[in-house]
């Protein structure tokens, strides 16, 4: 079938997932993505295999949310336990001869170390990453190296380190290649900005892509009482009128497993191909809140919100947020991306102690309301200011406080006034370089490891429990722009998270001891 392909007798293939895996044909006119792949450079590497001819050509990727569910699945199930590294590389050290060097059978071990084949191989690399093991190579079925130093505090460290960045980079593959497929801005444009190729695209008779012309989309048939119904069902047809027989024929895919994104979103076969055309703007319902919520709101006095059930579980009602801040708002814009309006949850008011706050225009855009309070506009009384905004937070009926990058101190009144439903996010390891540059702080301390942490706020300088934290390696002489900016990229995914957890009802206070956040396991996806 290739051969006949490649000489043009078939003018069409179909049903591989890697086209291009020795396929090299100039003459391609269009090359279809069933599903959406889990990288711009995925996508990229196939597509660009359509008219290397020079002539017009057009690529197809379709797509529907529960390709969604799918990417975070697959991202979710090779995430590592933090402790993983440590029980390998002490299987490692324990089958390791005088001189240092191990070959060890790779399924035996990932059995012992309680993982998969390519969970193991993930772990290699991390440990190697840390200085603690010098891969060899050996067959697929067996793992060969020797060690290079012990695992002690410097090497766990660097190894959650390298975790942690491996990770962020699947979930910025995740959101580059949906803000590709659901966003509003021509295609070929941010393919070449993605590639770092600031020019201007060039198109063959005015044709570009269906963001700039819609009429580029094809027009989906309607379907007859003959027609096959599902994807699968065509699967199946195509491959038992294969002859000679091929493979199996008896079903298309293997069973179905309900993989959520998240409570209501199912990864399931399609009853029909969607064309990827821009989202219109998502409205949000009104609140649907409890009857004790249309009250005089409550003193939670050190309660966690959710610790008494889920909102999520509770008829659809929403987890209401108001977000505090002070300057540009990047933390502020990635709560939106990823929460506002899903989930049960929406940014309900947004307040700053600046009126030129680009936050502020960031809520705007998003139909958020704002507000300004500022300690000038009360005669310089910060106390006064601080009963203004919590009567204005409270007017709007909210279950969290979020403090996103929201410079100004809140006074004894105001935390206890809100005791337990205010979190703040800080760009260190605390209780390492509390207060103001914490990174700067981090940087000229010479530190090898910081990070960010998402805590409850009480009357102290960052000293409330601590609901999570993830560390960020430093590398020797560290740069203090590009530091900020690493820590910056995991403020913007473990503030959602803990939003999220705490909008779920899965944490709560220990009994025992009032400084300890405990976390419940919840299914977290939707970074």
């Amino acid at each position: 079938m290739q051969r006949r392909f490649l000489s043009d007798e078939t003018p069409v293939i179909v049903a591989t997932n890697a086209f291009g895996m020795g396929v090299d044909k100039p003459n391609v006119r269009t090359v279809v993505h069933a599903a959406v792949p889990s990288s711009l450079e995925a996508y990229y590497q196939e597509a660009g295999r359509g008219g290397r001819d020079g002539a017009p050509a057009r690529a197809l990727l379709l797509g529907e949310p529960r390709d969604k569910a799918r990417h975070v699945h697959f991202i979710r199930r090779d995430e590592l336990d933090e402790r993983l590294p440590e029980l390998l590389a002490r299987r490692i050290e324990a089958a390791a001869g005088p001189n240092g060097r191990y070959g060890l059978d790779a399924r035996e071990l990932a059995a012992t170390v309680g993982c998969g084949a390519d969970q193991l191989r993930a772990l290699i690399g991390h440990l190697a990453s840390a200085g603690v093991v010098e891969p060899l190579p050996a067959a697929y079925d067996q793992l060969a190296g020797r060690l290079r130093g012990p695992f002690d505090r410097r090497a766990a460290g660097l190894c959650r380190a390298s975790m942690a960045e491996s990770a962020r980079a699947r979930w910025r593959q995740y959101r580059e290649i949906w803000a590709y497929v659901e966003g509003g801005t021509c295609r070929r444009r941010t393919i070449l900005r993605h590639f770092g190729d600031h020019a201007e695209p060039m198109t063959v008779s005015g044709a570009c892509c269906d963001v700039c012309d819609q009429g580029l989309l094809p027009t989906v048939p309607e379907r007859t009482a003959g027609d096959v119904g599902t994807l699968d069902e065509a699967i199946v047809a195509v491959a038992r009128s294969a002859n000679p027989r091929v493979g199996r024929t008896t079903r298309g895919d293997p069973a179905r497993r309900a993989h959520q994104e998240d409570r209501a979103q199912l990864l399931r076969r399609p009853a029909r191909v969607r064309h990827l055309l821009a989202h219109a703007p998502r409205g949000h319902s009104g609140p649907h809140r409890l009857p004790h919520r249309r009250g005089t709101p409550v003193d939670h006095r050190g309660a966690v919100p959710g610790a008494g059930g889920s909102p999520l579980r509770r008829g659809g009602v929403s987890f209401r947020l108001a977000v505090l801040v002070s300057g540009e708002g990047t933390n502020l814009q990635a709560v939106l991306d990823r929460l506002h309006g899903r989930e049960g949850i929406e940014v309900a008011a947004v307040a700053s102690n600046r009126p030129e706050a680009r936050g502020l225009e960031r809520a705007r855009a998003a139909g958020v309301e704002t507000g300004v309070f500022s300690a000038s506009d009360h005669g310089g009384d910060r106390a006064a200011r601080d009963r203004a905004l919590g009567d204005w937070i409270e007017e709007r009926q909210v279950d969290l406080i979020v403090l996103a990058g929201f410079m100004e101190l809140l006074g004894r009144d105001f935390t206890r006034r809100f005791a337990g439903r205010v979190i703040n996010v800080h760009p260190s390891l605390l209780p390492a370089f509390p207060g103001l540059r914490a990174i700067e702080q981090a940087v000229r301390a010479g530190v090898r490891i910081t990070g960010v942490t998402v805590h409850f706020v009480d009357e102290g300088v960052d000293t409330g429990p601590i609901l999570l934290q993830e560390a960020v390696a430093l590398p020797y002489a560290a740069d203090i722009v590009a530091t900020e900016q690493s820590v910056h990229e995991v403020e913007h995914e473990l503030l959602p998270r803990a939003i999220r957890l705490i909008a779920a009802g899965a944490v709560h206070r220990d009994p025992a001891d009032p400084r300890r956040v405990l976390v419940d396991e919840v299914v977290d996806v939707g970074h």
